[in-house]
């Protein structure tokens, strides 16, 4: 940033500021960085809110897939446990030598 109305050369070459030129500037810089600011933590908050509920979304798939493998494996089991009921070869195979 050039500020050449803000600095002034004396006779004998010295160089001065005039800060009171310069602090409006430097005011309007910074409320333009905090609005900036501003837009990107409201942009983060929007992005965080998003995420959680994807994140919920997830939980609640996972839980129902969680509960189909559940009565699956009860089904499996109970399927195993009762086919081999139904193999009288296998028990009379097992029995045979008690």
């Amino acid at each position: 940033m050039a500020l050449p109305q803000a600095v002034t050369k004396d006779d004998s070459g010295v160089y001065s500021m005039s800060y009171s030129s310069v602090v409006p500037l430097l005011v309007e810089a910074i409320k333009e960085q905090q609005h900036k600011a501003e837009v990107s933590n409201q942009e983060s908050t929007r992005q965080i809110e998003q995420l959680k509920k994807q994140t919920r979304a997830f939980e609640a798939t996972i839980a129902t897939l969680e509960r189909v493998i559940r009565r699956l494996e009860v089904r499996t089991t109970f399927r195993r446990s009762s086919s081999r009921r139904k193999r009288p070869n296998e028990v009379r195979r097992l029995t045979a030598g008690l």
